[in-house]
Formats: structure tokens, sequence, C-alpha cells
């Protein structure tokens, strides 16, 4: 497939960075009808999670459109998409922590992941945001080259 071919191009690889959408839960991909983003999304995520390029590499993971989540979770019902969702309708937090849950048990415990919640749109919040991703992926270079 096309993604395994991009696969090889990454060699000592610092970071993941991958970004999702916590809005599309109840959205569903046009090119491939009946399929749902975010389940699309996660296995994206997997995919990547198990090439051997990068199985020891550490997982920066941004959970965007915050925003929209808070807006869409009073319409739309997360249990209605995921059944085995059992928080509380309207509670954008219990909403994103659950999505964050479903990404999270997709990594190995032994795996560094970092997760952010992020609203990119608000660019103050999201450059320092981006500081802190830049002094973490600085910190584990350090680390796998034996500086501490």
């Amino acid at each position: 497939s096309e993604r395994r071919k991009w696969l090889q191009c990454f060699d000592d690889v610092t970071a993941l960075i991958f970004l999702t959408s916590l809005s599309e839960y109840d959205q569903t991909l046009s090119e491939a009808k009946g399929l749902n983003r975010m389940e699309e999304s996660r296995n994206l995520f997997r995919f990547i999670l198990s090439s051997s390029y990068f199985e020891r590499t550490p997982i920066i993971l941004f959970l965007n459109k915050l925003d929209l989540l808070e807006e869409k979770i009073m319409t739309s019902h997360l249990a209605d998409y995921y059944p085995e969702y059992k928080g509380p309708k309207q509670n954008a937090d219990k909403a994103k922590d659950f999505i964050f849950q479903m990404f999270k048990c997709s990594v190995d415990n032994d795996r560094k992941l970092y997760k952010h919640y992020t609203c990119a749109t608000d660019t103050k919040t999201f450059r320092m945001v981006l500081l802190a991703v830049q002094n973490t992926i600085m910190d584990l270079y350090f680390e796998s080259i034996g500086i501490n």
C-alpha cells in the first residue's frame, strides 16, 4: 500500500507526532462510505505503531479540535458511536479522556506517550504547546545519545 512505501523513508526518528481530531467521532470518510473518521485515525495510529521503523520511538499525540468537541458533545452523544463509552452526556472532559484512552490502549506500556489536547486556532495556547513539544523532543534526543 501507499502507507508502506513511505514508512521506509524514516530513519533514526527521535519522536513521532500524531495528530487526530477529537470532534470526528460522529463523522464518516467521504472516500470510504461508512468508515468512521475516528476509527480510520485509530487504524492509522496502530499501523504506524506496528512498524518496525518506530518500535521504540516515543509518541507525541495531539488530540486537536477540542473547541469543536466541546460544542458538538452538546448535541451528539459519544455513546451513540462508541457504546463502550459509559460517561455522562454533554461532558467534553470525560469524552476527551475516553478518546485518549482509545488511542493509549494501542501503545505498549514500556513506550513513552505524551498527549496534548489542542485547539490549533487558539494560536497563543498552541504556540505554548509547540514549545513544550520542542523541549520534549530535545530531551528525548539528548537521552538517546546518552546526555541527561
